[in-house]
């Protein structure tokens, strides 16, 4: 696994903070090529009137300047959580593929809103 910059939440920060009225962005592992798909299950999380989630799809994946990305590689399918009012969110996301009743991972964020008059 090679180690790149986050340049929002990676998936292994499971505790990001964002500010009432600000965007920051869920990073989580995936491959858009195996039919998978990460979705935010609302039943199982807690809170999340006090945040907007938004599925911003998958990140491009990189590629060597002159070199197609290569097909299949692994990449990073990305939300976009906004702070709605302050309190703490538990987001919890599954990956799941169409047509299969249990997700092969699970992941949790325990969000912190913050407030903007504090």
């Amino acid at each position: 696994m090679g180690l790149a910059l986050p340049p929002a939440h990676a998936a292994n920060d499971e505790n990001p903070q964002v500010a009432v009225g600000a965007t920051t962005t869920l990073e989580l592992d995936g491959n858009p090529s195996t039919g998978y798909r990460w979705v935010l299950d609302v039943a199982a999380s807690d809170n999340t009137e006090i945040v907007t989630v938004e599925d911003a799809g998958y990140a491009k994946p990189n590629a060597e300047p002159g070199k197609r990305p290569v097909l299949g590689a692994p990449s990073k399918q990305r939300f976009q959580v906004t702070g709605v009012s302050p309190g703490e969110a538990m987001l919890v996301f599954y990956y799941v593929r169409s047509g299969d009743e249990a997700p092969s991972k699970t992941q949790e964020f325990l969000v912190e809103v913050i407030g903007g008059s504090e």
